[in-house]
């Protein structure tokens, strides 16, 4: 289960497009920043998350972790 991070709309469309096509990807969520996922509810169910550390609140959310 994997979750994008990116504020980049095409290349996190693109992103998630290529990594569907994957047959061991079993669910792949994905969001333009921080506070989105985690009011989304999917980001506590990912396996990786792949972030792009322009991604508003990510300096925080890397601390966190």
């Amino acid at each position: 289960k994997l979750f994008v991070l990116d504020p980049h709309t095409i290349y996190r469309r693109g992103l998630v497009a290529s990594l569907e096509l994957m047959p061991e990807v079993q669910r792949v969520d994905h969001a333009n920043t921080v506070f989105e996922a985690q009011q989304s509810g999917r980001l506590a169910g990912a396996d990786l998350v792949i972030l792009d550390p322009a991604t508003a609140g990510a300096r925080d959310f890397i601390s966190a972790g």
